[in-house]
């Protein structure tokens, strides 16, 4: 059975039928974020990655107008063809031709640094832009600008092969390598890139990087390089991919609830990437923070039409799965979902920041809250599923002479600042709670009751304060001093070397019977 095609737009649910219309929201949605971001004056998308909304933005970055073109195109209007074509030709004119054999070929990130190439895999994003307006507008390009792009896409290729024969890039970025190549190849009757491509998706295939598989940032970046090939990815040899994204999706909330290795955290909602983009279609349904207007959004043109759909899920839904012989346990209900780590394992220092050993999610596609497990002064956290939610078991690292507050909070949660949270302790207003004391969070249909015991000799004291989970993206500009979190903690006051603190949380939903846990 098949998930109803229940979409947001706008604000406004709506019912959708036909896997076409859904397409072409895709296909609007980029093209209005392309036209925000284009000057009147170079005709060029204008964009800079390190700055803020604020920002006036001079630099004109490659990637994303290709991308601009290719939505132009997909607009199907006489304008906006012939304005694309305009463009392709201009960008055209900015891919590397210096002697050096590991830049002919690659492109800028931005157009005043030509012909400097500072990031060895920017042809690598460009060419996912040419290859569907090669693929879907052969003809329209006409035969110069045809053969100029076809030798500009080989070129693009040949280099790209060449930095990862020298460097082997990140997993995303060389399923992408072996994706065009296979595809590219085919397409264009190449077949020594073709052969190589697919040398490279088989190997990769072989040995998947499981980190990437857990992250929607790359997640998202392995779908757009998989759909080059594949039109069916659930009958494809990366049919465990597939179950695993059928898995690991919420429907209610239309987000991921899989093992938070990498997650980031974007104001008060999870921070929005092509990954969003990718699941909504397959699902049938957008949440309203990734129809907000935003660069990624861009991206949103290199979604291929496919066949996959995800199946209607059986709630509530319970899935043990692994990451490095670590367990993590998922469940879902209708409007809540979470996912735990059963033991803490070491955690890279480069990953901390978006590492989550316990995440809870829950609201709807209109908007999503969540509360997360994350920092701290734990060298060992154990995870046990009881009934009705999950006991954690903290055992504190050694003492820390520090006058500095923040270094002597032991255990830390976050949740979102939002309208219509009441939280309480022993069922009343506080900012401060002791060992043995509940407290008490509602929102949205969904109530959270935490309470902290003391295993050893200390003295600590619990607290509630506004703050910022680590994850959290948005404290740039005129933004980074704003808080987008209520911190709940325990902070050591005194204690002895060795300190256990157990956290006895448990989850309900109220929205369809208050009694169902």
């Amino acid at each position: 059975m098949k998930l109803p095609v229940v979409c947001v737009y706008k604000g406004f649910p709506y019912i959708m039928n036909n896997r076409i219309e859904n397409m072409r929201q895709l296909v609007d949605m980029a093209l209005q974020s392309g036209r925000k971001r284009q000057n009147s004056q170079t005709g060029y998308l204008h964009h800079y990655y390190q700055g803020h909304d604020e920002t006036a933005c001079v630099t004109i970055p490659l990637v994303e107008n290709f991308l601009f073109v290719l939505a132009l195109l997909r607009s199907r209007t006489i304008v906006n063809i012939t304005e694309a074509k305009t463009m392709l030709e201009g960008l055209l004119h900015f891919q590397n031709c210096t002697d050096n054999q590991f830049e002919i070929g690659n492109f800028p990130i931005y157009m005043h640094e030509y012909p400097a190439c500072k990031d060895r895999f920017t042809a690598v994003q460009v060419a996912m832009a040419v290859y569907w307006i090669l693929k879907l507008f052969p003809q329209i390009l006409g035969a110069e600008l045809k053969r100029s792009l076809e030798d500009s896409f080989i070129k693009m290729l040949n280099h790209s092969l060449k930095a990862h024969a020298e460097k082997p890039a990140a997993y995303p970025v060389a399923l992408k390598i072996g994706a065009l190549c296979q595809a590219g190849g085919h397409l264009l009757q190449q077949a020594i890139l073709e052969s190589e491509g697919k040398r490279i998706l088989d190997h990769l295939h072989a040995y998947p990087d499981r980190m990437a598989w857990y992250c929607p940032v790359t997640m998202g970046a392995m779908l757009s390089a998989l759909t080059l090939v594949y039109t069916c990815l659930s009958e494809s040899p990366w049919s465990l991919f597939w179950n695993h994204l059928e898995n690991t999706w919420h429907q209610g909330t239309c987000s991921y609830v899989g093992p938070a290795i990498k997650e980031w955290q974007d104001g008060v909602e999870p921070q929005v990437t092509l990954y969003d983009l990718f699941l909504g279609y397959f699902s049938g349904g957008f949440s309203a923070r990734a129809l907000r207007d935003s660069i990624v959004q861009l991206e949103a043109v290199i979604i291929p039409a496919c066949e996959d759909t995800f199946n209607a899920v059986s709630l509530p839904k319970r899935l043990d799965s692994s990451f490095d012989d670590e367990m993590w346990h998922i469940y879902q209900n209708e409007h809540i979902a979470y996912c735990f780590i059963k033991n803490y394992p070491e955690i890279n220092p480069a990953f901390v920041k978006g590492f989550h050993p316990l995440r809870i999610v829950w609201g709807n596609s209109q908007q999503i809250h969540s509360f997360v497990c994350q920092g701290g002064n734990s060298k060992k956290i154990e995870f046990l599923q009881v009934l009705g939610g999950v006991d954690m078991i903290f055992e504190l690292d050694e003492i820390i002479e520090s006058e500095d507050r923040e270094k002597n909070r032991e255990v830390v949660f976050f949740t979102d600042i939002h309208e219509g949270l009441e939280m309480l302790i022993s069922d009343h207003k506080a900012t401060t709670f002791s060992f043995g004391e509940e407290l008490t969070l509602r929102s949205g249909g969904c109530q959270l009751s935490l309470v902290f015991q003391l295993e050893g000799e200390g003295r600590f004291l619990g607290h509630r304060m506004l703050g910022n989970r680590p994850s959290q993206l948005r404290l740039k500009g005129k933004q980074r001093f704003d808080a987008y979190d209520w911190q709940i903690f325990m902070r050591t006051i005194k204690r002895s070397e060795r300190c256990v603190i157990k956290a006895s949380l448990r989850v309900q939903e109220l929205i369809n019977d208050p009694d169902k846990v």
